[in-house]
């Protein structure tokens, strides 16, 4: 496949997922066997993202979990609208033709959460939560933390340089949620005050 005139292997991808110990990893990385990946155990996962990204040397990185809620499959069309003027790319539950397959007291947090995050980061980017990203290596430029949401760093970083790609966002396929609702809140006004 080509990418702005390239291959998808010249391009250099490293896929980073920040876990070790997810039931699904197994099955997900057999889905990702023709990209290299970084398997990151630091606690906090602005931590590990950040610890993965720094130890990597590809053009390219991808940032995803390894619960089995993130497609690999979207990932060709992710890095093929990498350019000039997009720097990084974000997998959307909540743009056009995007979805969530989670229950809808986890849609109603997650939609909560990313309105407030629009609010204060002026953004038109409708999905700041979903943790699947694809951008270029330099561009994943975010203060690390044990909890801070690295994604909400990057777009209120670089905001006019990031596009959204729809994602059908699934049901975490194994494992328990890590994400703690008042500890989300707290992490979205110690960046808004950055």
């Amino acid at each position: 496949m080509l990418v702005c005139g390239k291959t998808i292997s010249s391009l250099n991808v490293e896929v980073v997922i920040p876990a070790l110990n997810e039931p699904y990893l197994p099955k997900l990385l057999k889905e990702l066997r023709h990209y290299k990946v970084s398997l990151r155990g630091e606690f906090g996962l602005s931590t590990a993202v950040y610890k993965g990204i720094q130890d990597s040397h590809a053009q390219v990185i991808v940032v995803m979990d390894g619960d089995g809620s993130h497609c690999p499959h979207a990932l060709p069309a992710m890095i093929k609208l990498l350019d000039d003027k997009t720097w990084l790319v974000v997998g959307s539950r909540y743009c056009k033709n995007g979805y969530s397959k989670d229950s809808i007291v986890r849609k109603i947090i997650s939609r909560f959460y990313c309105f407030i995050a629009r609010i204060f980061l002026r953004t038109g980017i409708k999905d700041c939560m979903s943790g699947f990203w694809v951008g270029y290596r330099w561009a994943f430029k975010f203060q690390p933390s044990q909890t801070y949401k690295f994604g909400l760093q990057l777009i209120k970083k670089h905001k006019n340089h990031i596009k959204e790609y729809p994602i059908i966002f699934s049901k975490r396929k194994k494992g328990e949620s890590h994400v703690k609702p008042l500890q989300s809140l707290k992490d979205f006004f110690a960046i808004f005050r950055r």
